[in-house]
């Protein structure tokens, strides 16, 4: 706070450039001479912009068109005006959509997207993850809660197609398992030369995000075989390379 300072209007506003505890005094005259005051002590802390994601779930029609649901909060100390938020769905689609409104702080809110994405009717392994991109229109103060995955079937094991696909670089591969497994994997070129095998791991029950290191293959198509309980899925994905 800037000292002392005299207004005339009904609703000033006073600007604290420090963070701190302050006792603020507002003293009042008014036309005739007669004076009054009074004293409240205040905290100023610093504004923190916060928009959280806490939930993720996915519904699918009868004709395979898939919708978005996700739960998110504002754990921040400013109210938010907007924030751009996408999703990507394995066997699905990508987007990204942007909202206006008020969300205050502490405050609670269900975003559904509007957009839907087309994915197989058979299909019930479709991983969706979530991410905030920015929140009134610029770089959230924490993006350590910005992104969240979730399975759209946990009751069977399912693997799902790699992300993100094509890549230029790493990949991640969603595993979803009922219960402990192990598993392994091996990666194969066009031509089913072996890229990559690994030794047998431990996978828990629940969804799994195995990180593949790719960025060294060559441009091409490639051929992901994992191996689960005696149950072999087979998926693919393209290299690709940015001159």
């Amino acid at each position: 706070m800037n000292g002392n300072s005299t207004y005339t209007i009904q609703s000033p506003t006073e600007i604290f450039n420090t963070e701190g505890a302050y006792n603020v005094s507002l003293n009042l005259k008014d036309q005739n001479g007669c004076k009054g005051s009074k004293t409240k002590n205040i905290t100023v802390n610093k504004r923190y912009l916060d928009l959280a994601i806490l939930n993720v779930s996915t519904t699918k029609d009868n004709d395979g068109f898939m919708t978005v649901i996700t739960d998110i909060a504002n754990y921040g100390s400013v109210p938010i005006s907007s924030f751009k938020m996408g999703y990507q769905i394995s066997d699905g689609g990508n987007i990204k959509e942007t909202w206006n409104g008020t969300l205050n702080p502490n405050s609670f809110y269900t975003f559904t997207f509007n957009a839907v994405s087309a994915s197989a009717q058979n299909s019930e392994n479709n991983i969706t993850c979530v991410e905030i991109e920015n929140v009134n229109t610029t770089i959230d103060d924490n993006t350590a809660n910005n992104a969240l995955c979730n399975s759209f079937n946990s009751d069977n094991i399912n693997v799902s197609n790699p992300l993100p696909n094509p890549t230029n670089g790493d990949i991640i591969l969603p595993i979803t398992l009922n219960r402990d497994f192990d598993y392994t994997i091996a990666i194969y070129n066009s031509v089913g030369q072996i890229q990559y095998e690994e030794t047998t791991k431990k996978g828990l029950e629940g969804l799994n995000f195995v990180t593949l290191n790719t960025s060294s293959y060559a441009h091409g198509y490639y051929i992901i075989k994992t191996t689960i309980d005696g149950n072999i899925f087979i998926k693919k994905f393209i290299k690709i390379s940015y001159e």
